[in-house]
């Protein structure tokens, strides 16, 4: 079973959504996240690094510099419509570019093989022995303290931004692909639930002011409300609709444990995926 979902900011309309999707049955699942807040169109460029994604995975850093090279024509031409009577638009374009995260997974059997740049998180969560692999980072909060690296129209991505690796899969893993808002609340609803210990080893080494602040309302709000967990959290995901998840995520923003974002997420409940292909 295949868990997907996208949403635009709260009070902002779906249009306005930089983060984009992508699912090819149980063989290929991928998220971008379109940075906004640097040079322009950074929802099509989402879209674009999306839909050109190869049938496998990358093997080397340089593949996926010549990969973006070969649709960045297409990217441009597709984005001068947009900007092409707006000069401060043009500016800043040619300026910044476009950018974006990638998450991407190739799954063969049980070989999943992954290529990620940036904060767009891939997760592994097995009930059974109730652990969580972060592919990013072994410290994983820390992962959303620093800016993230992105895929640019502009310049190629450095070796060391760029993972690329294979992990095999167990029997009844949740394969978990988020954008980094949701990605930080399971993160630190998993730590804070089921390893407090190292949840607050993580915690002690934060050091953004804003981010330390999104730490204290979490905090706040599990001492309120303590039955809250990442177990929970996952299973609202899982089984709600569009509409009441919308509705879910938009209160935890409210509440000050969602930062403030579009949401975007793919959970893939794997077992024996082989026999299935």
């Amino acid at each position: 079973m295949i868990r997907s979902f996208s949403f635009a900011k709260p009070n902002e309309s779906e249009d306005s959504n930089e983060d984009k999707i992508r699912v090819e049955k149980e063989t290929l699942l991928a998220i971008s996240d379109g940075a906004g807040g640097e040079g322009i169109g950074a929802d099509l460029w989402a879209e674009t690094i999306l839909k050109h994604l190869p049938s496998l995975p990358f093997v080397s850093p340089s593949e996926i510099n010549d990969w973006v090279e070969s649709f960045c024509d297409e990217f441009d031409t597709m984005l001068q419509p947009i900007i092409s009577n707006n000069p401060t638009a043009q500016e800043k374009f040619y300026r910044q570019g476009a950018l974006a995260t990638l998450c991407a997974v190739w799954i063969e059997g049980n070989q999943l093989q992954y290529n990620i740049v940036g904060d767009s998180i891939l997760m592994i969560y097995n009930h059974a022995s109730r652990s969580l692999w972060v592919a990013n980072s072994d410290m994983p909060l820390l992962i959303f303290d620093e800016n993230p690296f992105l895929i640019s129209y502009q310049e190629a991505t450095r070796e060391d931004q760029i993972l690329i690796n294979q992990i095999e899969l167990k029997e009844n893993d949740l394969i978990i692909l988020a954008t980094d808002s949701i990605a930080k609340l399971l993160i630190a609803s998993f730590f804070a639930s089921y390893q407090p210990d190292f949840y607050q080893k993580q915690v002690s080494q934060i050091a953004q002011p804003s981010y330390l602040q999104y730490i204290d309302n979490f905090n706040q709000f599990l001492e309120k409300n303590p039955d809250f967990s990442f177990d929970q959290l996952l299973h609202q995901i899982q089984t709600l609709d569009d509409s009441n998840l919308k509705e879910y995520l938009y209160n935890l923003s409210n509440l000050g444990i969602l930062s403030y974002d579009d949401y975007s997420g793919i959970v893939f409940s794997y077992s024996n995926v082989d026999s299935n292909l």
